[in-house]
């Protein structure tokens, strides 16, 4: 995610924890299958949004922050399965889909990327 878009979902969230009241917010439409968030759940979610590390455009592999995630995410739903004897992957497809398990991957990654840069800075001032 890009700092402009970062912004933006900031902003959206809290224009609409300001201008809802949280009774009427299942209203708003966008909400079939999953309840609108609270006030306190919207605080919560801006405030995971603003500790995760950005990444420079000049780091490595920073196209591929997504498919690292959900690649390791893959694996290693794949090696409990395979050690289970496990055939299908439905319960790991609900177990995983409120995506927190990839928010807190892609997280890792990044950190991994910003450790990087930096032991890559110190090995090589300018």
């Amino acid at each position: 995610m890009t700092g402009s878009e970062l912004a933006t979902v900031l902003a959206a969230l809290r224009m609409f924890q300001s201008a809802t009241n949280e009774s009427h917010r299942h209203e708003c439409g966008e909400f079939d299958d999953d309840a609108p968030l609270n006030n306190e759940q919207i605080d919560e979610l801006c405030e995971r949004l603003n500790v995760t590390p950005t990444v420079p455009m000049h780091s490595k592999d920073t196209g591929n922050i997504n498919e690292l995630a959900d690649e390791a995410l893959d694996c290693a739903a794949r090696y409990i399965q395979e050690a289970l004897g496990v055939e299908s992957g439905d319960v790991a497809g609900v177990v995983f889909s409120d995506g927190e398990t990839q928010l807190k991957l892609r997280y890792y990654v990044c950190c991994e990327l910003l450790d990087q840069e930096r032991k890559d800075a110190q090995e090589n001032p300018r």
